[in-house]
Formats: structure tokens, C-alpha cells, sequence
């Protein structure tokens, strides 16, 4: 006859094997768990599993991008943003009038910010990019964006931008475009590495 069985259904004599096991390597129980707690996080596996808002601090918007195509992009660093703006925005060669010279690139805080780039492409309508929602959630940041054309205006073709800053999150960052009752999926970027003191 096993313990549990001579000592009832309820399994006293488990708990009190269990109990006696982490006893005897020197932990009580409410250590176990915070032992339990700091073994997990030192080999990065406890993750915060609350959902925080991720609202627009900045945003700005246009038609007359340089970026031909369409395209989301995220820049969580000075360097990715320099990249990013010379694509849209052109070098010192850019045409008179036209990109860099109109427009000298933010200067931003990166350790606090970054920064979501949605860009429509050539398109006949002009229009903007709306952003729906944005939420990080243990180990994933999803970005909500929506583009609307300009109602009620003749067609102009542009090329036609959205520039939002954010907080910065270091994890993966999914960005969806909402398009009436479907939602896709249309970027994703990994998470940063830790840095190791």
C-alpha cells in the first residue's frame, strides 16, 4: 500500500515528501518559489505577460515621399533612423527643392522612442496612415495601422507617408494593417539583443 493510500484521498503524505525534499536542500517553501522566480529569470525565461499601451507621442504626415513602393518600416536606433530618412527623404544630391533640403531629419532620444514608418507607394489617391492600436505584451509589440485615402478630393497621386514615434520596445515588433474586417500581417522585426556586462 502506497503513503497516499495510507493516509487518505487527499495525498497528505505527497506534500509532506515534498515539503520534506525542499527542506532538506536548505529552502523553505516560500523561498522555493522565489528561488524558483530568480533561476527562471536568470536564464531569461520569466516574462511580464501584462499588456501595455503603446500610444503616438509624435507623428507627422505627407504625400511627397521618395519610398516608390509600399513598405512599413521601424527604426529603433539613430543609425536605422538616418537609413530610414535618407530613403525617404533623399541625400544632398536629392533635386533642388526636394527632400533633403526641405526637411532636415528629427533628432529623436532612442532610448526612450522609435519610430514606425508606413509609406503607400505611388498610389493615384492620396491619403494618410491612421494608427488603430499599439500594444506590447510579454515577448511581442503589435502596431495596429490603417491607410485612408483623402475622401472627398480629386485624385492626386502622391506618395504618401506616415511617420509615427513611439515608446521603444526592445521586444519583437509585429506590424498589422487593418483593411475594413480583415487584419494582415505586413512587417516584422526581432527582438533586441540584451546587452552582456
Amino acid at each position: 500500500m502506497g503513503p497516499a493510500a495510507r493516509n487518505g484521498p487527499n495525498g497528505r503524505v505527497r506534500v509532506a515528501e515534498r515539503r520534506a525534499m525542499v527542506v532538506s536542500i536548505g529552502m523553505d517553501t516560500p523561498w522555493m518559489a522565489a528561488w524558483v522566480a530568480l533561476s527562471a529569470l536568470a536564464n531569461g525565461e520569466l516574462v511580464d505577460n501584462r499588456a501595455y499601451p503603446l500610444p503616438v507621442i509624435d507623428q507627422t504626415s505627407g504625400a511627397d515621399s521618395l519610398v516608390s513602393t509600399p513598405a512599413v518600416r521601424l527604426a529603433r536606433s539613430q543609425d536605422e533612423f538616418a537609413n530610414l530618412w535618407l530613403s525617404h527623404r533623399g541625400g544632398p544630391n536629392s533635386l533642388p527643392g526636394v527632400g533633403f533640403q526641405t526637411q532636415p531629419m528629427p533628432q529623436l532620444d532612442f532610448r526612450r522612442v522609435m519610430v514606425v514608418a508606413a509609406f503607400a507607394g505611388e498610389v493615384p489617391n492620396s491619403g494618410a496612415f491612421r494608427y488603430v492600436s499599439g500594444v506590447k505584451q510579454g515577448k511581442l509589440s503589435t502596431i495596429r495601422l490603417a491607410y485612408q485615402p483623402m475622401a472627398g478630393i480629386a485624385a492626386i497621386q502622391g506618395r504618401p507617408f506616415t511617420f509615427f514615434v513611439i515608446p521603444r520596445a526592445e521586444t519583437k515588433v509585429q506590424i498589422d494593417l487593418v483593411e475594413g474586417q480583415r487584419i494582415r500581417t505586413v512587417a516584422e522585426f526581432g527582438a533586441l539583443e540584451k546587452k552582456r556586462n
